[in-house]
């Protein structure tokens, strides 16, 4: 898919992870802040779009937004997961065409 819509797909898939605050795009790069939970004080995601010919390649990573934190209990990688698998399912539907003029 072409670099604008991995943008827009990210962008929707970064928004999908529970208790996701709204993304924020900038440049090639989109991020989101994760809310406090039982198991965490929050983490903070960040996609990025990286062009390539004839293809793109999409990073996710999450970090928890408290500098000092000994353990995540993988909450970090089930965020990462989450955004994955909203990704992959994204990325398998056709590109909506727009829609036809209007006369």
């Amino acid at each position: 898919m072409s670099p604008e819509e991995a943008m827009h797909r990210l962008y929707a898939a970064l928004g999908s992870v529970p208790k996701a605050s709204r993304p924020q795009v900038d440049g090639p790069w989109i991020k989101t802040s994760i809310g406090m939970s039982i198991w965490s004080w929050g983490e903070t995601m960040v996609g990025h779009v990286q062009p390539g010919p004839g293809r793109c390649m999409v990073t996710i990573r999450s970090n928890s937004a408290v500098t000092m934190t000994l353990f995540d209990w993988g909450k970090n990688q089930k965020n990462v997961e989450a955004a994955l698998t909203q990704l992959t399912q994204l990325a398998r539907m056709q590109p909506q065409a727009p829609p036809p003029p209007s006369y």
